[in-house]
């Protein structure tokens, strides 16, 4: 079996600061320090420190686990949540005043829960999905509009990806919404958070094959589905946003018999138009799982090859 591979690649946006690339990356450093299965990582800067987010069955079940990084220094490892199901999924976002947790719990048929940290500790346990509609995959992201943010729950359930909204800091939350009416199935999704809107990228797969969709939520005379590129074995989207820049990169592949490759594709306003997707690797190995960051004059993409 040939060993994995961890590759980035730096693009300048259109955007112009004085942002640098590191000149070097530290060695790895080793987070969980349990002996069992440590998966599922969400990771987010928050008020200057940053946060990590996992699953981690060391106790029998998994449970969730965090740290923070603060001035370089890891904090000890702190037990988040535990209730003797699978926890798994973790996911993060932020604003001013909160950390905004969502996650998997597999009890029963499986439901989305939430938790926020205001820095001293974690809320108890709030469920966002209905009772029994065994959801799948949840993300959050924010709509960081003055002077209430607007949080968006996202999970799939039965083909579609489905999305419930808060305006009380995840106090309560809205019925769910689909996020786009259309009857083919709806796969792989990431999510981004905004001032103007909460972005959403999603693979959907229909009798002509799969396409890579784009919308923007939380304005209604924005809310349109756009097409950002087809292809037979389009997967794994990930999204961006440093307002007005936003970008997706994905994988794909134009058959089974040949390696996917890494795409992106750029906005500069505010997603209201895409440019043409960039092949950014072009080898005979396998590149998949991108995960893309918009800084002030760089796109940061970084995926697995091997």
């Amino acid at each position: 079996m040939k060993a994995a591979l961890f590759a980035l690649l730096l693009l300048p946006t259109l955007l112009d600061a004085g942002e640098l690339p590191p000149d070097k990356w530290a060695p790895p450093e080793p987070i969980s320090t349990g002996a069992a299965l440590a998966r599922y990582p969400s990771i987010l800067n928050h008020k200057g420190a940053l946060y990590i987010v996992w699953s981690d069955n060391r106790l029998g079940a998994f449970d969730l686990f965090a740290r923070v990084s603060s001035g370089g220094r890891w904090s000890d490892e702190e037990l988040i949540f535990q209730s003797g199901f699978d926890s798994t999924d973790p996911h993060l976002c932020s604003d001013s005043r909160y950390l905004y947790l969502i996650w998997l719990e597999k009890a029963h048929e499986g439901e989305v829960l939430f938790s926020r940290f205001d820095g001293e500790r974690w809320s108890d346990p709030v469920r966002v999905s209905p009772p029994g509609s065994n959801p799948s995959d949840p993300r959050i992201a924010v709509l960081l509009r003055y002077p209430k943010p607007r949080l968006f729950a996202f999970w799939r359930e039965g083909g579609s990806i489905l999305y419930s909204t808060s305006d009380d800091a995840g106090l309560s939350w809205s019925a769910p919404r689909r996020v786009d009416e259309s009857d083919n199935l709806q796969a792989d999704f990431d999510v981004a958070s905004g001032t103007t809107a909460v972005y959403v990228a999603w693979v959907e797969v229909g009798p002509e094959g799969r396409s890579l969709k784009f919308k923007p939520l939380g304005d209604p005379l924005r809310e349109r589905t756009l097409t950002l590129a087809k292809g037979p074995l389009i997967s794994r989207p990930s999204l961006a946003a440093l307002e007005p820049h936003l970008a997706v990169a994905w994988s794909s592949s134009p058959s089974p018999d040949e390696p996917s490759q890494i795409l992106l594709s750029q906005s500069p306003d505010f997603g209201l138009s895409w440019g043409k997707p960039e092949r950014l690797t072009d080898g005979s190995v396998e590149s998949l799982s991108p995960t893309v960051a918009v800084g002030r004059r760089y796109i940061w993409v970084f995926w697995q090859s091997g």
